[in-house]
């Protein structure tokens, strides 16, 4: 953990949270922190890097013992330089990344100092960012920076960069009977997810547009799982006064986590209007 106000780095137990150790002590020689505000651990050597930003540099520290490794950053503002660090994060190739809340941008270095790249500019349009704080690098390789001051993340590919979009398996959904009646209750839903069992779908999970859970304790496994939507709860998700023919999107989750989806094709029966009593023959 970071301490700014103290100018040092304190290390605690993750099991217990019991403090171990810290390093870093005021001032601006070797070892020495001025207001340093994030630090990122490297997963493959274990090193701390501290954002020693009034110093404007990253220190290096040995992640199990505290002492001092190196340090790299040449003041200024332009790309190589850093002018205040605000976030870091060391990637899975040991490239590390910069903050650079004053200058709106995101720097890379490698583990010694070495400059690769500048990513970003200042600014408030796409790949634009006013004062860049957070900065990480997500399972995907994509990398995300919070941009403060406008209230955005930006997400930059990083190589070999994938589609981060979780395949949606397809199901099929089907009402019985297709129409929804506005006078009843309810009205019950099947559907199957391809290759999958009933059993291994998180009923908890289903909705219907998004907002409209199922009846509880409606459930029923079998080759098909069988849910009960309350109908009052379903209309009101659609537009005013719809009628006719409509789709409705079903989603939910499977116990190990996968999404899916289905199109429900219904009818919506209108509610029939009582003939007054002039137009009633005799």
């Amino acid at each position: 953990m970071v301490d700014s106000a103290a100018d040092t780095v304190k290390a605690y137990r993750l099991s217990d949270g019991a403090f171990e150790f810290q390093f870093g002590s005021t001032g601006s020689g070797p070892a020495e922190l001025s207001f340093p505000i994030s630090a990122a651990v490297s997963a493959t050597t274990g090193e701390v890097y501290v954002g020693d930003s009034r110093n404007r540099r990253v220190s290096v520290f040995n992640g199990a013992t505290g002492g001092f490794q190196r340090d790299f950053g040449t003041p200024g503002g332009g790309g190589g330089e850093i002018s205040f660090v605000g976030g870091l994060h060391v990637d899975a190739l040991e490239r590390v990344y910069v903050a650079e809340s004053l200058g709106g941008f995101v720097q890379v270095f490698d583990p010694f100092g070495g400059f690769i790249s500048k990513i970003g500019d200042h600014g408030q349009g796409p790949a634009q960012l006013r004062s860049p704080k957070a900065v990480v690098v997500d399972r995907y390789n994509r990398l995300l920076v919070t941009s403060f001051l406008d209230d955005k993340i930006e997400v930059w590919g990083i190589e070999p960069f994938q589609n981060p979009v979780d395949e949606v398996l397809e199901a099929t959904v089907n009402a019985i009977p297709n129409h929804i009646h506005p006078n009843l209750p309810s009205f019950q839903v099947i559907f199957q997810v391809p290759g999958l069992e009933s059993a291994g779908i998180d009923p908890d999970s289903l909705r219907i547009n998004g907002a409209v859970a199922p009846l509880p304790g409606s459930y029923k496994t079998g080759p098909h799982l069988s849910v009960r939507f309350r109908t009052s709860d379903v209309l009101a998700s659609l537009p005013a006064e719809t009628r006719g023919s409509v789709t409705l999107a079903l989603t939910g989750v499977t116990l190990d986590g996968e999404p899916f989806a289905g199109a429900l094709n219904v009818v919506i029966v209108p509610t029939p209007v009582e003939p007054s009593p002039e137009e009633v023959t005799p």
